[in-house]
């Protein structure tokens, strides 16, 4: 059982802290996060902001001891688990491996947002408003040559 994740629900907006709790109890947490673009309604100023990719769930597992389910529910944020047939539901190691990786690769976030990083990655170092008019500018270029 200790290769198999569970999915928690948790209370709105407290994907983080019971990520926190989670980890904080002894058991190991992961909170799949997505990349946005938002632009601040004053100030203009344009940003990349990271929230969570599923919200209101997170992933856990226990350590290779037996699921001690009443430290779970003691943790802040954390609704419940998941249940599928009256027993808690399981996903294989290797799903969440895979969404793991989905996620450093960016697979999650906004085209945007994917483009400014992998860019900032390989070390172009552009301020985001001039990436994002680079980026529309571009593919309205490609969009008005095909008509």
């Amino acid at each position: 059982m200790a290769d198999n994740w569970f999915i928690v629900q948790t209370n709105p907006q407290c994907e983080k802290k019971a990520v926190e709790e989670i980890r904080r109890a002894g058991f190991r947490a992961y909170l799949p996060k997505a990349g946005r673009v938002i632009r601040h309604h004053r100030t203009k100023l344009v940003s990349i902001k990271r929230g969570p990719a599923l919200v209101g769930y997170v992933f856990m597992r226990f350590p290779d001891s037996e699921p001690n389910w009443y430290a779970l529910r003691q943790c802040q944020g954390v609704k419940g688990v998941l249940y599928c047939d009256g027993k808690p539901y399981q996903l294989a190691r290797e799903l969440v491996a895979s969404i793991m990786r989905a996620q450093r690769a960016l697979d999650y976030d906004v085209k945007e947002a994917k483009r400014y990083r992998l860019d900032a990655r390989r070390g172009k170092r552009e301020p985001l408003d001039k990436s994002l008019l680079r980026q529309r500018l571009r593919s309205s270029i490609r969009i008005s040559s095909w008509r």
